[in-house]
């Protein structure tokens, strides 16, 4: 496995921030504004706040009521007062908007209208994959294939844990839990990174019953071989994991030890330049701060990928109805935790029912949503894939009434983090 030298304990470790600092973080660095003023003297008005490149503009309130502070780029710092005590001065820069982690919201490269059928066992991590059933084969019975092209396919899996795989971006190798026969020694480390057997797939040759020979083990101390692994990967390739056994301990991939910020989270995903988002909160593993979410409405997130250069794109379904028909929204969360509407996606087609398990839901970097459904009035085989765009078409994209070499038996969408 290739692992690279600065791995997530060089930044949770780090001494300072790689990004300038968000609103409201206690420990902020970059060219601060002035501070508060007293009760009654209130900052300078708006066309005045804010300087360039990192330099605060003046700040000031009255009255507790926090004034705007200086800004960096064009985008305004909190400054602020309290009864007659300066606040404090406006941040050198918003971590959302700058080169080094933040990004606007918004700005969703495009998708790929001919993505590459999977002949080979290194994957676009950008891309959404299939990982599925071949009833001809008997040990190695798993194979993967772009959902575009199943009619090409790779294989050579145990059984996997169909929650687990991620395809790791500086490589594009798939990272995936082995689940079979974790008691026999051949299969011990459950921690698996894919490497195929006889690419592509053919029909007309006999596989070996030993998939796992060139599936090389990933180790994951202390975790007994015989339980399970919790695994995440960031776009940088940095990784964590946990053993099955632990409640609340996360290990550096690098074997440094402990991840104590994400001690007690449950859900999250890691995103770029140290950032991880949860359902509550986004965190800084290198300065050790974190910031609230603001704006996203209560509901089912489907699902999360990390968008470059510092933010999170979620598939999520609110609570609340929408008038416009759709159920689903794509939304993007910057890294100071702030939420942004980007739009909601067309129904699914006519007659199609989303299958929920969150393996069957995944993003592809460019927004587009990709699915695995079933059809309402069921006949055998009605099983298929549904690909969704922001402002664009709902349609499926991989039928089983095809009949293609990989199934949907037992099957889980794979893509990058």
């Amino acid at each position: 496995m290739r692992l690279k030298s600065n791995m997530l304990v060089a930044f949770v470790l780090s001494t300072a921030p790689l990004l300038p600092a968000c609103r409201g973080e206690e420990n902020s660095t970059g060219g601060g504004g002035q501070g508060g003023a007293a009760s009654g003297q209130g900052g300078a008005p708006s066309s005045q706040n804010g300087g360039d490149n990192g330099s605060g503009g003046q700040g000031g309130a009255a009255n507790g009521h926090g004034g705007q502070g200086g800004a960096a780029n064009g985008y305004g710092g909190q400054g602020g007062a309290a009864n007659g005590h300066g606040g404090a001065g406006g941040a050198g820069g918003a971590e959302c908007h700058g080169t080094e982690g933040g990004g606007e919201a918004g700005g969703l490269p495009e998708c790929n209208q001919n993505p590459a059928p999977a002949i080979g066992d290194v994957l676009d991590p950008g891309e959404v994959y299939l990982i599925g059933d071949i009833l001809e084969a008997s040990c190695s019975y798993h194979a993967l294939t772009h959902y575009s092209s199943p009619f090409s396919a790779v294989g050579g899996f145990g059984i996997i844990d169909g929650t687990s795989p991620i395809i790791r971006p500086t490589d594009g190798r798939l990272v995936y839990v082995n689940t079979i026969d974790q008691l026999d020694t051949y299969y011990r480390y459950p921690l698996r990174e894919f490497h195929c057997d006889e690419c592509p797939y053919r029909h007309d040759i006999t596989y070996e019953c030993r998939p796992l020979d060139n599936d090389t083990a990933i180790s994951t101390p202390p975790c007994n071989p015989e339980d399970g692994i919790d695994f995440r990967i960031s776009p940088s390739g940095d990784w964590v994991y946990k053993c099955i056994g632990e409640l609340n301990t996360w290990h550096d991939g690098s074997g440094a030890g402990e991840v104590d910020a994400l001690k007690y989270e449950g859900l999250f995903h890691l995103g770029y330049e140290g950032t991880v988002f949860t359902r509550s909160k986004i965190i800084h593993l290198r300065s050790g701060t974190s910031f609230p979410i603001v704006g996203l409405p209560v509901g089912q997130i489907y699902t999360v990928r990390a968008k470059a250069p510092g933010s999170f794109l979620l598939a999520l379904a609110p609570d609340t109805p929408m008038p416009e028909g759709g159920s689903t929204q794509l939304w993007e969360v910057d890294a100071c935790g702030t939420a942004n509407l980007l739009g909601t996606y067309p129904p699914l087609p006519t007659g199609v029912q989303p299958v929920p398990q969150s393996n069957h839901i995944k993003l592809e970097s460019c927004g587009a949503l990709v699915q695995i459904g079933w059809r309402i009035h069921f006949v055998p085989g009605g099983d298929c894939i549904v690909r969704r765009e922001v402002g664009g078409v709902s349609e499926i994209v991989y039928d089983a009434m095809d009949l293609p070499t990989v199934r949907l038996n037992g099957a889980s969408l794979v893509t990058g983090p």
